[in-house]
């Protein structure tokens, strides 16, 4: 009914690919040594909008935005910032969200996947890491693979200050 554009969402994991190393195969929500890859963490993210869709003006092309709230009022916001096709040739950005004047004094957590946040690929590729990988390197992956917020605090305004990077998925909630 709001004409949300979903397919900024959608998981295709259809034609999943056989991996013979860590990070070798795509479409796949872990490597071979059980490292949680973006595209699963994008899933959980998206397992913890509610079920109201509410109406936010202000996206443009390569912003999506959806804005959900539950029963007990409270919010979960995803936001992609991404190209059509999906490239990383889109600059980054700040972008100021506007939260309802609700969430003043309740606890904001704030999470992120992109390339320096919960994403173990571009970890592994930082730190110059090889095929052979030893044990406290793949727990430094797992580690970095795990979602957690990047930020919490109570609300005190109803902004908040995002910087957006190519393919980056945010997912705020306010309880």
């Amino acid at each position: 009914d709001n004409n949300i554009n979903i397919d900024k969402l959608m998981i295709c994991l259809s034609g999943q690919h056989e991996m013979v190393t860590d990070f070798s195969g795509f479409r796949n929500f872990f490597t071979l040594n059980f490292i949680a890859k973006p595209i699963y963490n994008a899933y959980l993210l998206s397992s913890r909008l509610f079920t109201d869709f509410l109406k936010y003006d202000g996206a443009d092309e390569n912003t999506f935005v959806l804005p959900t709230t539950d029963k007990n009022g409270k919010l979960s916001i995803m936001l992609t910032y991404c190209s059509k096709y999906f490239k990383e040739d889109i600059p980054e950005k700040q972008e100021t969200l506007v939260l309802p004047d609700e969430v003043k004094g309740k606890k904001i957590s704030v999470y992120c996947i992109d390339k320096e946040n919960t994403n173990p690929y571009r970890l592994y590729q930082r730190n110059g890491y090889g095929e052979n990988m030893s044990e406290e390197q793949i727990k430094i992956l797992r580690k970095e693979g795990k979602i957690k917020p990047i930020k919490e605090f109570t609300a005190q305004s109803t902004e908040i200050n995002l910087k957006l990077s190519a393919n980056c998925v945010y997912l705020i909630v306010a309880e």
